[in-house]
């Protein structure tokens, strides 16, 4: 298992290395469609040879295989979900806020936390209450706000399902594990989505203004 571990972390490097030549994985549309594979692909690495180490080893039935690495390959990969984009839009230097985006900034994740603290505390099917405060960091602060949030959101809704609460604590442990990994993938990839989106125009309407001063040089000229 450690093997598999070790694999997945090595393959995982070298698959996102050479996915990155081609520019930065979370400020395009197309960067995200290049970082996802890798994830996916490095992470059934570790599920493969975990799962077939504790089928060598006696631990699980033949019965039980599929069902213990889409478990542990679904784990994997919603843990590199959240982390690898963390740390990706976290690396660089962070740029000094001012007064106010800095408050606008803790507000946001105190009203992330405080609903997703609400929607996985109640029986109810309220998870969606997560999105709004995903949805407004990924407009406002981009991947370095998605992330965060990201995580936050993931960290509230892994606890309270592991204390038995919230709308994915059910009498099978499998669907409790089944439906937050699930929750985890969708909110990731959306928000990180958003988030590109958003940089996408930035980017774009950074160029027409550039474009329009140039304009206006040669126009004088």
């Amino acid at each position: 298992q450690t093997v598999g571990n070790v694999l997945e972390v090595v393959l995982a490097a070298y698959l996102l290395r050479r996915a990155a030549r081609s520019g930065y994985l979370l400020g395009r549309l197309d960067g995200l469609v290049r970082l996802l594979p890798p994830l996916a692909i490095a992470t059934m690495v570790s599920a493969t040879v975990g799962t077939l180490a504790s089928r060598a080893g006696g631990v699980i039935e033949w019965s039980a295989f599929l069902t213990v690495w889409r478990t542990w390959w679904l784990g994997d990969a919603c843990g590199a979900l959240v982390v690898v984009p963390l740390a990706l839009a976290w690396w660089r230097p962070v740029t000094r806020l001012s007064r106010a985006r800095y408050a606008e900034f803790v507000l946001m994740l105190a009203v992330t936390g405080t609903l997703t603290g609400i929607a996985f505390s109640a029986p109810k099917a309220l998870e969606y209450l997560a999105f709004p405060g995903l949805i407004w960091a990924a407009l406002r602060f981009g991947q370095r706000g998605a992330t965060l949030a990201l995580a936050l959101v993931t960290g509230v809704a892994i606890w309270n399902t592991t204390n038995s609460s919230g709308p994915f604590h059910f009498h099978s442990i499998t669907n409790s594990i089944l439906s937050t990994q699930l929750f985890i993938a969708v909110a990731t990839v959306s928000a990180l989505c958003v988030a590109a989106i958003v940089s996408e125009r930035a980017r774009f309407a950074a160029g027409l203004a550039e474009s329009r001063t140039a304009l206006l040089r040669a126009a004088d000229s």
